[in-house]
């Protein structure tokens, strides 16, 4: 999956629009991995992506979209996740 996002990030504008829509997938893998992929196009929105599926407590998705965050910086581990005003 990182390496589609790679791919759609490469094909420009179109490809950034394609990824950005994936954040709204009904799938939290999907949903996750675009998120964590979109941090530099549309940060506040990624991080409040990856901040409900945290919440979901889903297991390993929900522990990747806090490494996700935990490594960009949004993550704190007494307060949970940073979320972005909307």
């Amino acid at each position: 999956m990182s390496d589609i996002a790679k791919q759609l990030l490469a094909r420009g504008s179109e490809g950034e629009d394609a990824l950005l829509k994936l954040m709204d997938h009904r799938n939290a893998v999907v949903r996750m991995k675009a998120a964590a992929a979109c941090l530099d196009l549309s940060r506040d929105r990624a991080v409040n992506v990856l901040a409900d599926i945290c919440d979901l407590r889903a297991g390993k998705v929900s522990m990747d979209a806090m490494h996700a965050l935990l490594f960009a910086g949004e993550f704190d581990m007494k307060t949970g996740p940073k979320r972005r005003p909307v």
